[in-house]
């Protein structure tokens, strides 16, 4: 699985620089904030939480924890608690 290093905003709050899991779908980049567990099938993760990203902000880069990196900043898309 892909890392993808971006900041990361919350509500009108810059968050900061954060390194999340990405997916494609369709062949499209989709940033995972959340692995769910469906309750029917197999114990197998599902993307929960997600964001989809605009291909042309991101480029692969070499980080410790990250092997992309997005230009954009991405809202959380999780319910504020």
């Amino acid at each position: 699985m892909d890392k993808c290093r971006h900041i990361l905003t919350r509500g009108n709050k810059t968050i900061g620089q954060v390194v999340t899991d990405m997916i494609h779908i369709g062949g499209s980049p989709v940033l995972v904030f959340e692995w769910i567990i469906l309750e029917s099938g197999p114990e197998i993760p599902a993307p929960g939480a997600t964001v989809a990203l605009d291909p042309h902000h991101l480029r692969r880069r070499k980080f410790e924890a990250a092997n992309y990196h997005y230009n954009l900043p991405v809202a959380d898309p999780r319910k504020m608690t």
